[in-house]
């Protein structure tokens, strides 16, 4: 803040981001955009069951529900 003070600009604050919430979105968009299989996933996070990586690390977004729901417009 005090660069931004001292060059007459609005100063920038980035919300807090620690490595667990970093791990969290990582799961989350990968299961999202299929980019990597599940039980890949459960291995990179180091899971001993894929429940763990898919319950409590998958969260889906409203974004990527909403994409899945239309799927079925015009069926």
């Amino acid at each position: 803040m005090e660069n931004a003070d001292k060059e007459n600009r609005l100063s920038l604050l980035l919300p807090h981001l620690s490595p667990h919430i970093l791990r969290h979105s990582f799961a989350s968009r990968a299961v999202e955009s299929n980019a990597i299989p599940p039980k890949h996933l459960q291995t990179m996070l180091g899971h001993s069951s894929i429940q763990v990586t898919m319950d409590i690390y998958a969260e889906i977004s409203d974004e990527a529900l909403q994409n899945s729901m239309s799927a079925f417009d015009g069926i």
